[in-house]
């Protein structure tokens, strides 16, 4: 079951005319002496994978979450008040950013550094302070998180803002980039065990001490921000099955800003318009390592009357990770050797655009690239768009985890 986006609509005076906003403690009840940690999931770690280490950890794919065991996230808290700035860092005033990385490094602007439990969905805190408590008042916060694989920041390329938290990025074709904002779940608003008159009160205080105490936490689902190209080859003719692929670069734009928290939602995500120069990315490995040499080519005995690419594929490496754009330059370099006692290599570069029917790579989709081999210089190249991102459910202990 794929996560619901969430569309409320209550029948009555009283719901219709909630405007979500902190109203105080009055009616919510916070034991004073009692202290609340700050915990949070992560949507569908049991559907996702990362890749195993290697240059970049790759793309987060669907399957399992084991991989997820290399794999760091950040997290930010802010205080939801029209007057609060992104600015401020934890260290500076714990109220307004309840989470970041100020807290572990002196003047840090990062998030806080976490990891994905592996025996459940809860997120395990790094650095000095494992423990962050909320506020004993009800006031709510909002809970930013991002993946920025293994891309190097300085402190410098952090930028916080009144309204956002942007990082200055380069990628190299192995690195996944993702944002999420925790929302409220259909799961979490409508259990069983709540009232509507709960269900206002969560809508208005979450995320606080106020919810964490009902087992209502922040909960994560990660977005992509990058184009996903996989390759793939066709066997044309029976002669393509001598011809192997060395190596395939893709130019692509590698510079980008990073927002990956923002006051206005829809505007977290990757741009990359800051810088016009263009670089090749290379596909390599799952692991990230160089493409092996003199390993992917077509087998093929099977029926060359069927359509090319009814034909068995063979998939080459892992994927590349590129900016989106309207279309790219492939160079896909391939070679062959000599027949009987001609013992020479002969390599041919082919450069051939990528295009798709929708006229554009989308961020958050992946494509894969089928490459039609006739021979070492004669190549067709398609696109197809095939599923990419996080689906399926979460269960979270309904015990008071925090206890």
């Amino acid at each position: 079951m794929v996560k619901r986006l969430l569309h409320i609509v209550f029948i009555g005076a009283v719901l219709a005319c909630s405007d979500h906003s902190y109203r105080g403690d009055a009616d919510a009840g916070v034991v004073e002496e009692e202290l609340v940690p700050v915990m949070v999931v992560v949507g569908d770690p049991d559907h996702l994978i990362v890749t195993p280490s290697g240059k970049g950890q790759g793309a987060i794919d669907s399957d399992t979450k084991e991989a997820w065991e290399d794999a760091s996230i950040y997290v930010f808290a802010f205080k939801r008040d029209l007057q609060t700035s992104f600015s401020v860092t934890s260290q500076e005033d714990s109220e307004w950013c309840l989470l970041d990385g100020s807290g572990d490094e002196m003047g840090s602007l990062a998030g806080k550094k976490a990891r994905i439990g592996m025996l459940d969905s809860y997120v395990a805190w790094e650095g000095i302070n494992r423990k962050i408590y909320y506020p004993q008042s009800n006031q709510p916060y909002d809970f930013y998180g991002y993946y920025i694989d293994d891309i190097p920041v300085e402190q410098e390329k952090i930028t916080r803002t009144d309204d956002a938290v942007q990082i200055e990025v380069e990628i190299d074709g192995t690195q996944d980039l993702m944002t999420s904002k925790a929302e409220l779940t259909d799961d979490q608003l409508y259990r069983e065990d709540l009232t509507d008159e709960d269900r206002l009160d969560i809508l208005n205080y979450s995320y606080s001490a106020y919810t964490a105490k009902r087992n209502i936490q922040p909960v994560m689902y990660f977005k992509h921000h990058l184009a996903r190209l996989r390759f793939e080859l066709y066997p044309g003719r029976v002669e393509a099955n001598e011809v192997y692929v060395d190596s395939i670069t893709v130019r692509s734009k590698d510079r980008a800003i990073f927002t990956v928290a923002h006051k206005a939602d829809d505007r977290m995500g990757v741009d990359f318009s800051m810088d016009s120069t263009y670089t090749f990315l290379s596909l390599r490995e799952t692991d990230g390592s160089r493409l092996r040499r003199d390993t992917y080519h077509t087998d093929y005995t099977g029926d060359y009357n069927l359509p090319l690419y009814e034909r068995d594929g063979v998939q080459v490496g892992g994927s590349l990770l590129v900016a989106p754009d309207t279309q790219y330059e492939a160079h896909i370099y391939l070679k062959e050797r000599g027949k009987g006692n001609n013992s020479m290599v002969y390599t041919y570069e082919n450069v051939v655009p990528i295009t798709c029917n929708e006229g554009v790579f989308e961020a958050g989709k992946q494509y894969t690239v089928r490459i039609g081999v006739y021979g070492m210089m004669e190549i067709d190249v398609g696109v197809e768009i095939v599923p990419w991102g996080y689906g399926g459910s979460i269960t979270i202990d309904q015990e008071d985890r925090y206890e």
